[in-house]
């Protein structure tokens, strides 16, 4: 409690940092190592979800089999933590909301796997793209951003932001941009892929807000040791014997998204919740 009292928005106290927990996750027989701080809610809830090995992540029964989606994820993992300032400050300064999931890509083509660095690259995008213009109906996102590629266990991890569009002038748009997500995501078989999601509630200004936010996301990356199982090994030295060439960009700008137009739907007359009017920017397409 001596670091709160002197917690400030520039250095503020996150509750088991410097205590982390170690979280050791059988994903799909690959194994993750990382230490994370507990979770921590000063409203008194619990985690969502207490670490949870998935060892089987080809099992159907384990999948949302309502809807037809593009990307359908398992939750191993979902917890809070909050930055703090002194006690007389009251509630948080921001907080994070972090989750891991398995997500299995049922709109890749047949052929292509997220073992190709080159593949993989492009299912993240299409991600994005859901989570941005193919969601129209919330705010306006700019992706990917800060995209970078590490070595984690001799696997390539991909890392990038999504953040807010808010146009310059509008009132509170400074808390706005403090809202953002910061990913990690590395592929786990053809199909499918892992995804380490920060979800960050900041605060004013943004810029220290995103700066302090990050770095307890890269000190978290930075601790990470991951281990592929033998029969994911085996099968991307398959993939990296078939497309010997391929390589995923390690640097990439914002895509110049341009959101569609498009109304709410008459749920009772058996339209979706939202109807596109014009679609602009069409979804990425997967290429070969």
């Amino acid at each position: 409690m001596f670091k709160r009292l002197f917690a400030t928005s520039k250095n503020p106290y996150i509750p088991g940092l410097d205590n982390p927990e170690h979280i050791s996750l059988n994903i799909g027989g690959c194994r993750l190592e990382m230490d994370i701080p507990p979770h921590y809610d000063s409203g008194g809830f619990d985690a969502a979800q207490e670490p949870k090995d998935i060892p089987n992540i080809y099992d159907e029964t384990l999948y949302d089999p309502n809807g037809d989606f593009l990307f359908n994820g398992l939750l191993p993992l979902r917890r809070n933590w909050e930055l703090l300032g002194p006690f007389w400050h009251g509630q948080y300064l921001g907080r994070t909301e972090f989750s891991i999931t398995v997500e299995r890509v049922n709109c890749l083509p047949q052929g292509m796997s997220c073992l190709n660095p080159d593949h993989f690259e492009q299912v993240i995008l299409r991600f994005l793209y859901e989570k941005g213009p193919g969601i129209p109906q919330f705010s306006k996102k700019i992706a990917p951003v800060n995209w970078q590629v590490k070595q984690i266990g001799n696997q390539p991890w991909v890392l990038f932001e999504q953040r807010v569009w808010v146009k310059e002038g509008v009132p509170d748009r400074d808390i706005t941009v403090a809202n953002f997500r910061a990913y990690a995501a590395t592929a786990i078989d053809d199909r499918y892929f892992l995804l380490l999601d920060f979800d960050n509630f900041g605060y004013t200004p943004s810029d220290i807000s995103i700066a302090n936010m990050n770095a307890v996301k890269d000190q978290i990356i930075n601790g990470i040791r991951w281990q592929l199982s033998e029969a994911v090994q085996k099968r991307l030295q398959e993939v990296k014997t078939q497309w010997p060439n391929d390589e995923i960009s390690q640097h990439r700008e914002p895509e110049d998204w341009v959101y569609p137009e498009w109304r709410d739907g008459d749920v009772q007359k058996g339209e979706p919740h939202i109807v596109i009017l014009k679609r602009n920017t069409p979804p990425p397409e997967f290429k070969f």
